[in-house]
C-alpha cells in the first residue's frame, strides 16, 4: 500500500504541540521520568531467526501431546522466521513459540514508537494466500512453514495470536493476510464462526472482543503493551477434526499484500499443537448378568446391659416478682432489728 497513508512519526508530533514555556519542577520531574521510561532499553519480547535455528526446530517446538511432526520445510527470508520469547510481558497472552512475519520478526519488540514498522525482504508471496485476496491482488515477502504430522486422536488444536503495525489506519483496505491450512483448508476461524481470522474482521469496531489496541495514534505514547505491533488478537484457539493415526498436512502462511511495507506476524504458542487425549470407552462382551451380592449377617449375641447410674437433678425454685419484693422487706426487717439491739 501506499507510503502516503502512513502517519508522520508520533514523537515529532508530539514535539510539535508542547507548548514554549518555561517548565516547573514538578513538570520537569515527571517528563524525565517518562524520558527514562520510554528511553528504556530492557523490553520483554526478544526473537531469534533462522540463520540461528532451523524450521525443524521450530516444528518440533510446536508440537506438543499425541504429534508427530516430519518433512517439515520453510519458505521466506530467513528473517521473517524464528522463535521468540517474553510475549506474556508484553501483553501478548502467548510467553514463547514460533513467530512467523511479512517482515523481519525482530520488528515485535517493544517499544512501539513507530506507526509503520516495515521491512522489504524482496521476496516471492504465495499462490494459495493469493486466492484469499481475491483478483487484481497478489501477495509478497511470504513466509511459510509447513510440515506432516501424525496425531494419536481425531480432535488436533493449536493457539497463536495474529498481530500488524497495519492497524488502525487500514482496517476496510486491503490487507496482509495469513492463513492455517491443515489438508488445505485454512482453520484460522474467528471463534464460533466460518470467518478467517484478518485485520478487516477484527478490529476496533468489529469482533472487538478479540482485539487488542495498541496504536500510538490513538493512544499516545508510551502504549498499553509493550509491543511494536499497533494491534493485535487475544490468544485464538484453532481447532480441527482429523482422522487419528495417519499423517496429514499443516502449512502456516502469512504474506504483505499488494507491496512490501507495514509488517504483519503471527506467533504460536510452543507445545500447543496438540491431539486431545480421547476418554477410553469400557465394552464388556457376552451376555449381561446381574451380579449377586452376598452380605454376611454377623452372628446373633446377647446384648449387654449397662447399668446406668441415677441422675441428680438440684431443682432450684423460680422467684417471681413479688416474692422478690417479699424477700427484700424480710432482709431489711432483720437488718433493723438488729441495728435496734
Amino acid at each position: 500500500m501506499s507510503n502516503q497513508g502512513i502517519p508522520v512519526g508520533i514523537l515529532g508530533r508530539y514535539r510539535e504541540k508542547k507548548p514554549v514555556k518555561t517548565l516547573s519542577i514538578f513538570r520537569r520531574v515527571v517528563i524525565s521520568v517518562s524520558f527514562l521510561f520510554l528511553a528504556s532499553p530492557s523490553f520483554p519480547v526478544t526473537t531469534t531467526n533462522l540463520n540461528s535455528t532451523t524450521p525443524l526446530a521450530l516444528a518440533q517446538s510446536l508440537a506438543g501431546a499425541g504429534i508427530t511432526v516430519s518433512n517439515v520445510t520453510f519458505t521466506g527470508a530467513n528473517v521473517a522466521g524464528g522463535t521468540f520469547a517474553g510475549g506474556i510481558a508484553d501483553g501478548l497472552g502467548i510467553a514463547s513459540g514460533v513467530i512467523l512475519s511479512s517482515g523481519n520478526i525482530a520488528n515485535a519488540a517493544g517499544p512501539n514508537t513507530d506507526d509503520g514498522i516495515s521491512t522489504d525482504n524482496g521476496t516471492a508471496g504465495d499462490a494459495n494466500l493469493d486466492v484469499i485476496v481475491g483478483a487484481g491482488h497478489t501477495t509478497f515477502d511470504a513466509a511459510v512453514l509447513q510440515f506432516d504430522f501424525m496425531p494419536t486422536s481425531s480432535t488436533v488444536t493449536f493457539r497463536y495470536v495474529f498481530a500488524s503495525d497495519e492497524y488502525n489506519e487500514f482496517v476496510g483496505s486491503f490487507n496482509d493476510v495469513f492463513a492455517f491450512y491443515v489438508d488445505g483448508v485454512n482453520i484460522a476461524l474467528i471463534p464460533g464462526t466460518s470467518t478467517p481470522v484478518a485485520i478487516n474482521t477484527v478490529n476496533l469496531t468489529t469482533n472487538s472482543s478479540f482485539y487488542k489496541n495498541n496504536d500510538p495514534s490513538d493512544l499516545g505514547i508510551p502504549t498499553p503493551f509493550g509491543t511494536q505491533f499497533d494491534g493485535f488478537t487475544t490468544v485464538l484457539t484453532a481447532t480441527v477434526t482429523l482422522t487419528p493415526n495417519v499423517n496429514h498436512h499443516i502449512k502456516l502462511a502469512i504474506a504483505d499484500t499488494d507491496d512490501s511495507i507495514l509488517d504483519s506476524a503471527v506467533f504460536l504458542e510452543a507445545a500447543s499443537f496438540v491431539a486431545a487425549t480421547p476418554t477410553p470407552t469400557v465394552t464388556v462382551g457376552g451376555p449381561t448378568a446381574t451380579p449377586t451380592v452376598t452380605v454376611p449377617v454377623p452372628p446373633t449375641s446377647t446384648p449387654t446391659r449397662t447399668p446406668t447410674q441415677p441422675v441428680v437433678t438440684a431443682v432450684v425454685p423460680t422467684l417471681s416478682f413479688p416474692m422478690l419484693g417479699l424477700l427484700c422487706l424480710a432482709l431489711m426487717g432483720a437488718a433493723l432489728f438488729l441495728m435496734r439491739r
